[in-house]
């Protein structure tokens, strides 16, 4: 790893140091917020931290959520989104496409 001359330390954020020389910036400064709806005829995708994002029906395993039976409210993911399922809070998940 690469050192640096100089750190800062961000408590309230990360409590962390991070090199002096960098920009610390909130997520959305480094994209924009796309929301695609009523695409009910693409295939339904699921986000894991240890798989990205993989088709829904790929994983066998009992989920702690259920599909909504209306999925005009889910939003399309393309190739190379960055995506965030923030559904269970503190253990948010998050992956490219």
């Amino acid at each position: 790893m690469r050192n640096y001359e100089k750190y800062t330390f961000y408590k309230e954020v990360w409590n962390k140091s991070f090199p002096s020389n960098w920009e610390l910036l909130p997520l959305y400064a480094l994209g924009k917020v796309k929301s695609i709806t009523e695409q009910t005829d693409l295939q339904l995708l699921s986000v894991y931290l240890d798989a990205g994002v993989i088709p829904f029906a790929s994983k066998a395993e009992k989920r702690t959520n259920v599909t909504s039976k209306d999925l005009s409210k889910y939003q399309r993911v393309d190739p190379g989104d960055f995506v965030l399922n923030n559904q269970h809070g503190p253990m948010s998940r998050f992956s490219t496409s």
